[in-house]
């Protein structure tokens, strides 16, 4: 029994856990937050989110392509937003992309931390 929810076999334990997962990856929460809300163990959240190949984040390696929300911005025409991930971010002043890859790469690593 998961949940109050009677699992017979292992192909329904394992729509199950896909159809949670999928949750999770749609909810833009850290996935102890979404155990807690969720009332799910997260070991074996972690435990299925290997066995099922699931990954809520990119390999480094990956390009992550960040949209550039164009319109004007209330703080001048230097200004920059980007979109990542449910996060914006508003740079005020020119700056260099270096420095966003630094940020947004920051913002990345802690937003994984924690993660199983």
């Amino acid at each position: 029994m998961i949940n109050n929810q009677i699992v017979r076999t292992r192909a329904d334990r394992q729509e199950y856990w896909k159809q949670k997962l999928e949750a999770f990856s749609r909810s833009g929460k850290s996935l102890q937050a979404f155990c807690r809300d969720q009332d799910l163990n997260y070991s074996s959240i972690c435990t299925w989110k290997r066995r099922l190949g699931f990954s809520k984040t990119r390999k480094a390696s990956e390009v992550v392509s960040i949209p550039v929300l164009s319109g004007p911005s209330r703080h001048g025409p230097l200004a920059t937003r980007i979109r990542i991930e449910g996060i914006e971010l508003e740079f005020l002043s020119r700056v260099e992309p270096e420095w966003i890859a630094a940020v947004v790469s920051a913002l990345g690593a802690s937003r994984r931390a924690g993660r199983c």
